[in-house]
Protein backbone atom coordinates (compact mmCIF):
# COMPACT_ATOMS: atom_id res chain seq x y z
CA UNK A 1 0.00 0.00 0.00
CA UNK A 2 1.18 3.83 -0.80
CA UNK A 3 2.35 5.35 2.67
CA UNK A 4 1.21 8.59 1.34
CA UNK A 5 -1.93 9.21 -0.44
CA UNK A 6 -2.92 12.69 -1.17
CA UNK A 7 -7.11 13.36 -2.51
CA UNK A 8 -7.06 16.85 -4.43
CA UNK A 9 -10.05 18.82 -5.20
CA UNK A 10 -8.48 21.52 -8.06
CA UNK A 11 -9.59 24.80 -7.12
CA UNK A 12 -8.79 28.08 -9.51
CA UNK A 13 -7.58 29.80 -6.21
CA UNK A 14 -6.72 27.26 -3.17
CA UNK A 15 -6.75 23.28 -3.87
CA UNK A 16 -8.47 21.36 -1.21
CA UNK A 17 -5.88 18.81 -0.62
CA UNK A 18 -5.95 15.87 2.54
CA UNK A 19 -3.16 14.09 3.16
CA UNK A 20 -3.40 10.13 3.84
CA UNK A 21 -0.66 8.75 6.36
CA UNK A 22 -0.67 4.66 6.24
CA UNK A 23 -4.32 4.72 5.07
CA UNK A 24 -5.15 6.69 7.61
CA UNK A 25 -6.62 10.59 7.18
CA UNK A 26 -3.68 13.29 8.72
CA UNK A 27 -4.38 16.36 7.27
CA UNK A 28 -6.50 18.61 5.39
CA UNK A 29 -5.53 21.61 4.00
CA UNK A 30 -5.90 24.48 1.03
CA UNK A 31 -2.67 24.77 -1.16
CA UNK A 32 -1.84 26.98 -3.98
CA UNK A 33 0.32 25.37 -7.02
CA UNK A 34 3.69 26.59 -5.22
CA UNK A 35 2.78 24.69 -1.92
CA UNK A 36 3.17 21.36 -4.17
CA UNK A 37 6.56 22.23 -5.42
CA UNK A 38 7.65 23.19 -1.94
CA UNK A 39 6.19 20.04 -0.18
CA UNK A 40 7.67 17.62 -2.97
CA UNK A 41 11.06 19.94 -2.53
CA UNK A 42 10.85 19.36 0.71
CA UNK A 43 9.45 15.34 1.37
CA UNK A 44 12.29 14.19 -1.33
CA UNK A 45 15.42 16.10 -0.07
CA UNK A 46 14.31 14.33 3.64
CA UNK A 47 14.44 10.70 1.61
CA UNK A 48 10.50 10.20 1.10
CA UNK A 49 10.58 8.00 -1.77
CA UNK A 50 8.20 8.25 -5.06
CA UNK A 51 7.12 5.26 -5.24
CA UNK A 52 5.78 5.79 -2.00
CA UNK A 53 3.10 8.67 -2.85
CA UNK A 54 -0.12 8.43 -4.87
CA UNK A 55 -2.35 11.32 -5.94
CA UNK A 56 -5.76 10.94 -6.56
CA UNK A 57 -7.12 13.99 -7.98
CA UNK A 58 -11.02 14.76 -9.04
CA UNK A 59 -11.06 14.72 -12.51
CA UNK A 60 -13.04 18.38 -13.83
CA UNK A 61 -11.30 18.33 -17.30
CA UNK A 62 -13.50 15.39 -17.91
CA UNK A 63 -16.55 17.78 -19.22
CA UNK A 64 -15.99 19.01 -22.19
CA UNK A 65 -19.37 20.84 -22.00
CA UNK A 66 -20.10 23.73 -20.43
CA UNK A 67 -22.15 22.89 -16.92
CA UNK A 68 -25.42 24.36 -16.28
CA UNK A 69 -26.82 25.68 -12.96
CA UNK A 70 -30.27 25.36 -12.26
CA UNK A 71 -29.82 28.77 -10.77
CA UNK A 72 -28.25 30.44 -13.92
CA UNK A 73 -30.93 32.74 -15.11
CA UNK A 74 -29.20 34.60 -18.10
CA UNK A 75 -26.50 33.77 -20.81
CA UNK A 76 -24.15 35.96 -18.85
CA UNK A 77 -24.14 34.29 -15.53
CA UNK A 78 -23.96 31.54 -17.50
CA UNK A 79 -20.67 32.24 -18.84
CA UNK A 80 -19.20 33.34 -15.62
CA UNK A 81 -19.67 29.65 -14.30
CA UNK A 82 -17.97 28.36 -17.38
CA UNK A 83 -15.00 30.83 -16.86
CA UNK A 84 -15.00 29.43 -13.43
CA UNK A 85 -15.06 25.86 -14.61
CA UNK A 86 -12.09 26.42 -17.24
CA UNK A 87 -9.92 28.06 -14.16
CA UNK A 88 -10.40 24.66 -12.22
CA UNK A 89 -9.57 22.72 -15.08
CA UNK A 90 -6.52 24.95 -16.08
CA UNK A 91 -5.84 24.28 -12.06
CA UNK A 92 -5.88 20.52 -12.63
CA UNK A 93 -3.60 20.73 -15.71
CA UNK A 94 -0.87 22.86 -14.15
CA UNK A 95 -0.92 20.24 -11.02
CA UNK A 96 -0.88 17.12 -13.04
CA UNK A 97 2.51 18.96 -14.94
CA UNK A 98 4.02 19.09 -11.22
CA UNK A 99 3.25 15.49 -10.42
CA UNK A 100 4.59 14.46 -13.93
CA UNK A 101 8.16 16.52 -13.23
CA UNK A 102 8.18 14.69 -9.77
CA UNK A 103 7.41 11.59 -11.45
CA UNK A 104 4.73 11.33 -8.46
CA UNK A 105 1.22 8.89 -9.91
CA UNK A 106 -1.48 10.44 -10.25
CA UNK A 107 -5.15 8.48 -10.73
CA UNK A 108 -8.45 10.71 -11.99
CA UNK A 109 -11.41 10.32 -10.23
CA UNK A 110 -15.30 11.25 -11.46
CA UNK A 111 -16.43 14.39 -10.14
CA UNK A 112 -18.49 13.77 -7.27
CA UNK A 113 -20.79 16.04 -4.28
CA UNK A 114 -19.87 13.15 -1.94
CA UNK A 115 -18.81 14.78 1.18
CA UNK A 116 -19.25 18.50 0.04
CA UNK A 117 -22.42 19.79 2.05
CA UNK A 118 -21.59 21.08 5.18
CA UNK A 119 -23.86 18.96 7.29
CA UNK A 120 -24.20 15.16 5.85
CA UNK A 121 -20.13 15.27 4.37
CA UNK A 122 -19.26 16.44 7.41
CA UNK A 123 -20.98 13.37 9.56
CA UNK A 124 -19.76 11.19 6.22
CA UNK A 125 -16.07 12.57 6.59
CA UNK A 126 -16.10 11.50 10.49
CA UNK A 127 -17.81 8.42 10.17
CA UNK A 128 -15.68 6.78 7.20
CA UNK A 129 -12.18 8.65 8.16
CA UNK A 130 -12.50 9.27 12.15
CA UNK A 131 -11.45 12.94 10.63
CA UNK A 132 -13.10 15.15 13.32
CA UNK A 133 -11.06 18.46 12.60
CA UNK A 134 -12.41 21.75 10.87
CA UNK A 135 -13.08 20.89 7.15
CA UNK A 136 -14.58 22.82 4.37
CA UNK A 137 -16.38 21.80 1.27
CA UNK A 138 -12.71 21.79 -1.08
CA UNK A 139 -11.28 19.93 2.23
CA UNK A 140 -13.88 17.40 2.38
CA UNK A 141 -14.09 16.61 -1.13
CA UNK A 142 -10.23 16.22 -1.48
CA UNK A 143 -10.99 13.81 1.25
CA UNK A 144 -12.95 12.00 -0.40
CA UNK A 145 -10.69 11.70 -3.14
CA UNK A 146 -8.05 10.35 -0.95
CA UNK A 147 -10.34 7.75 0.78
CA UNK A 148 -11.19 6.32 -2.15
CA UNK A 149 -6.94 5.96 -3.08
CA UNK A 150 -6.90 4.32 0.23
CA UNK A 151 -9.37 2.01 -1.03
CA UNK A 152 -8.09 0.88 -3.84
CA UNK A 153 -4.83 0.47 -1.78
CA UNK A 154 -6.49 -1.96 0.30
CA UNK A 155 -7.99 -3.94 -2.37
CA UNK A 156 -4.83 -3.94 -4.52
CA UNK A 157 -3.21 -4.82 -1.69
CA UNK A 158 -5.54 -7.51 -0.50
CA UNK A 159 -5.19 -8.89 -3.91
CA UNK A 160 -1.78 -9.67 -3.62
CA UNK A 161 -1.66 -11.41 -0.73
CA UNK A 162 -4.85 -13.77 -2.50
CA UNK A 163 -2.64 -15.02 -5.50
Amino acid sequence: MKEIIIGIDPDSDKHGVAFYINGCLDSLESWCLMDFVEYFNSAFSIGVDVNDIEVHIENVCEKKQTFTKKWVKNQKANQGVARCVGKCQQSQIELERVFEFYNVPVVQHKISKNWKDSKTGKVNLEKNTGWTGNSNEDTRSAAWFGYLGVQMNKRKQKNSYSH
